[in-house]
């Protein structure tokens, strides 16, 4: 392509302002080892909920059907590294 004006060849650039992927792994959570440190980050939804340690693993039971809270505590546990067991509830 060539300028308009004096004719001669024009240099085209392009600019990328997208930014690059990092090669960064995601760190896992930091996983809480008391089941007091669970209920504190927890806070007030902590009350529907029965709570045992077997073991390093920290076992979280609802104590009756979840309506609304469910998602909103389920989103909590996760956050805390823990994982939930249909049938069984959640452990961390």
């Amino acid at each position: 392509m060539n300028c308009p004006k004096c004719g001669e060849p024009l240099e085209i650039r392009v600019v990328s302002t997208i930014p690059q992927p990092t090669s960064k792994a995601p760190t896992d959570p930091i996983k809480p080892k008391s089941i007091e440190a669970v209920k504190a980050a927890l806070g007030d939804d902590a009350k529907y909920l029965n709570f045992s340690q077997e073991g390093d693993t920290i076992v979280i039971k609802v104590k009756h059907y979840l309506k609304t809270e469910f998602d909103r505590i389920n989103a909590a546990i996760v956050g805390l590294g823990g994982r939930y067991i249909r049938g069984v509830g959640w452990e961390i």
